[in-house]
């Protein structure tokens, strides 16, 4: 069984606060490590961080790993030797004080920061990065592994060229990217428990966004990326040029656009709300789900330009009247060029507006 190899940063909890007090805003700990191993950066105020740090220094770790405290600069410099390059120091813990500044570069190995509050410059040249729990302001990077940031309230950026980037529970407009790879930013049912409620403002190049309750409602936006939101309490509005869009349910009103990609909507069992309902998507199905008792002011258009092998339909349950495709051909070539639906219908006497278009996709309008 491995043993967690544990590094004793500075020499003592109480000699942290001192400095932290002393330089509260220019100490920086700077860490370049050559030999490979886990690190993890611990926030000072963690306790379980610091009393492992006291009580299991490792002859192994201290062998290779070295510190240079300079007064005169506020600086701690945690560092490995050229000659040691390679080597492994197993898995050291080095806490962070307040109110200090981080710089790190390691070689192999992953890298945690759990509990930290400080502005950090870091890069893990081999290995995954993970953070936890952690504020201030983040330059991270790694060259072809995974981020993944829990629980946080940061800014600045996560980088990575072939990995993964997981943002959960992320506010403080953390940006994540992966040149190559893929954004996922998703949040879980306890993200309003430490935060006020707030409408969300999220705009993504490339993501795959996962929002389990939006009580606000907000503006989901990926350029490309499925968006899908969950419990949307107030009006959303979503978008995106290439992906599928998902609400359910939606409370109130719901704007949903994409070019290409599905969308499905649900709404509200008790909803009562006036606000509108505005679905536009092109080369894939709009899924309507209603109650039974949905009121509505319903104009649909489809426009069908390929693929006329097939009929594109409006399926529904709601009595929409006479369905019927008008067919645009072109008067020389006698070629079928494009066919046109359009319906308007009032149900229930409804005012509440629900206009949907769709290029090269079905309307399926569904009882829940």
């Amino acid at each position: 069984m491995k043993k967690n190899l544990i590094l004793l940063l500075l020499l003592g909890c109480g000699y942290l606060s001192a400095i932290a007090q002393r330089y509260p805003s220019d100490s920086t700990v700077e860490v370049r490590l050559l030999t490979s191993g886990g690190v993890t950066f611990a926030g000072a105020n963690s306790v379980t961080a610091v009393k492992g740090a006291l009580s299991n220094r490792q002859n192994k770790a201290d062998s290779l790993i070295k510190r240079r405290n300079e007064t005169a600069n506020n600086k701690v410099t945690v560092f490995t030797k050229k000659e040691d390059e390679g080597k492994s120091h197993g898995n050291v813990t080095l806490p962070v004080p307040p109110n200090y500044k981080l710089n790190f570069l390691t070689s192999t190995g992953d890298v945690s920061l759990i509990d930290v509050n400080a502005n950090v410059i870091g890069r893990a040249e081999k290995g995954n990065l993970s953070v936890v729990r952690s504020s201030g302001r983040m330059e991270l990077k790694t060259d072809n592994h995974n981020i993944t940031v829990t629980d946080s309230d940061a800014s600045g950026f996560v980088m990575t060229k072939t990995g993964t980037v997981t943002l959960q529970d992320v506010g403080g407009g953390l940006v994540g990217i992966s040149q190559e790879g893929k954004v996922i930013y998703k949040t879980t049912t306890n993200y309003f428990k430490t935060r006020r409620y707030a409408p969300f403002d999220l705009s993504f190049e490339q993501a795959e966004v996962e929002v389990a309750n939006a009580p606000e409602g907000g503006t989901f936006t990926a350029v490309k990326g499925n968006i899908v939101v969950k419990n949307a309490g107030k009006n959303v509005h979503l978008k995106t040029t290439e992906g599928s869009l998902n609400v359910a349910p939606a409370s109130m009103g719901v704007r949903a656009q994409n070019r290409l990609g599905g969308v499905v909507v649900q709404m509200a069992v008790n909803s009562t709300s006036l606000e509108p309902v505005v679905i536009e998507a092109q080369e894939g199905n709009v899924d309507l789900y209603i109650p039974l008792n949905f009121a509505g002011d319903f104009v649909i258009t489809l426009v069908q330009n390929k693929n006329f092998n097939i009929l594109n339909r409006v399926n529904s349950f709601l009595d929409l009247g006479s369905i019927k495709a008008e067919e645009v051909v072109d008067t020389e070539s006698k070629r079928l060029m494009s066919r046109h639906t359009q319906i308007s219908r009032v149900i229930r006497n409804g005012k509440r507006p629900v206009r949907i278009r769709v290029v090269n996709g079905n309307v399926n309008i569904i009882r829940i």
